[in-house]
């Protein structure tokens, strides 16, 4: 059954009590975490406060798991790759607010019994991801950069690192995770790329395009995380090397409106 419906929404309380609902997961968001301090209000607003709605109907009804996606963003300006046991120091909004909402659920798992599994995915791309929002997912921002006929856009020097992630590799630790108990676990690539590099290969996928570089921004250079807790529980596989990833997305992509 589809719902069409903010999860801030009262209408939310209906979707649990009409339906006997065992596992949540709880996956959206608008992850546009550089434009976060342009949109505080509505960043809180769409990331925690939806996510306390949802928390409280998890335990109104009885929910046997709340799996919840949270962001790398809550790590902040550390050193990578970041482990599930770093100390978190977000720098912007977005990462603030997700990483209130992790605390909001364990506190609803020590008071109200909820049982939960946080998921902390990072850059994760392929078909059907929103490659129309030029504020977030930089390598669908490139494509439809590139469609419109207009250059790459790459802050500062490129050299920021980043582990990007197929959706495809994802799908099933995701679902694995909820059977997974009061777990904190990483869950994206395993190779760490630049900027830079990831635009000059999606580049040689697409067969053209040109890098502009604009003024650097506010945000974190070296950011990816460890893998190997998710490997373990989850049983993630990274399987899809970026080309053939971004292969596969822009052959999708060419046929979008």
């Amino acid at each position: 059954k589809l719902y069409k419906l903010n999860c801030c929404d009262v209408r939310m309380n209906d979707v649990f009590k009409d339906n006997e609902i065992d596992y949540v997961f709880h996956f959206a968001a608008y992850a546009a975490e550089g434009l976060s301090p342009f949109i505080r209000n509505f960043n809180y607003t769409n990331n925690l406060l939806s996510t306390s709605n949802i928390v409280n109907n998890c335990i109104n009804y009885g929910v046997k798991k709340l799996v919840f996606t949270s962001s790398m963003a809550v790590y902040g300006d550390g050193k990578a790759p970041f482990s599930e046991e770093d100390i978190v120091n977000p720098i912007d909004p977005y990462g603030n607010a997700k990483l209130a909402a992790e605390r909001h659920i364990m506190i609803a798992g020590e008071q109200h019994g909820l049982d939960w599994c946080i998921i902390r995915p990072h850059n994760i791309y392929g078909i059907g991801q929103n490659i129309w929002d030029k504020y977030r997912n930089v390598l669908g921002i490139w494509m439809n950069q590139y469609l419109n006929g207009k250059k790459l856009t790459v802050y500062g020097d490129g050299k920021q690192e980043r582990a990007f992630t197929c959706i495809d590799d994802i799908l099933e630790p995701l679902w694995v995770s909820r059977g997974i108990k009061n777990e904190i676990i990483n869950l994206g690539g395993i190779h760490e790329t630049s900027i830079l590099s990831a635009a000059k290969t999606l580049i040689e996928v697409m067969g053209g395009g040109e890098i502009e570089f604009l003024q650097p921004r506010h945000e974190v250079k070296y950011a990816y995380s460890t893998y190997e807790k998710s490997q373990r529980l989850l049983g993630f596989q990274h399987k899809t090397e970026l080309a053939d990833g971004l292969t596969k997305m822009w052959e999708w992509a060419k046929e979008q409106p």
